[in-house]
């Protein structure tokens, strides 16, 4: 039986394709979406338990614009969000308004558990804590 729904969010191909496998190994249930463009729409039909998001997709804007549209939309805005980033500076710049929103962050590249812990913490609190410390 599978430990919770994880949706996926990114335009890497492989990426993707990685993360379905390590979350099914973990017994969680993956969904997986390529695109930003219909990616909000997506989840507000799925209701995940947690999303993982590439801040970077298509767009540079396009993580955030679809955080901001979780976020602010009842149907969606309690659901954990783990954002992904290899972009060190960004993650830099942007820990203050990732801590407002109560947004995780795993930064690539990083271990399946780190991944799993991350996704432990998050599905049971609703909330990672501090940001900086992941």
């Amino acid at each position: 039986m599978a430990k919770a729904t994880v949706f996926v969010i990114d335009d890497d191909p492989i990426f993707l394709e990685m993360m379905g496998e390590i979350l099914r190994d973990e017994q969680y249930q993956p969904v997986l979406h390529s695109t930003g463009h219909d990616a909000f729409a997506a989840v507000r039909e799925r209701q995940p338990d947690i999303v993982l998001l590439d801040v970077r997709l298509e767009h540079p804007e396009s993580g955030w614009i679809i955080l901001d549209l979780l976020r602010l939309d009842r149907a969606t805005a309690q659901i954990p969000v783990i954002l992904c980033t290899g972009d060190l500076e960004f993650l830099r710049q942007a820990e203050d308004h990732l801590r407002e929103v109560g947004c995780c962050i795993l930064q690539k590249p990083f271990s399946i558990d780190q991944l799993t812990e991350l996704l432990e913490r998050s599905l049971k609190t609703h909330a990672c804590g501090d940001p900086s410390l992941v």
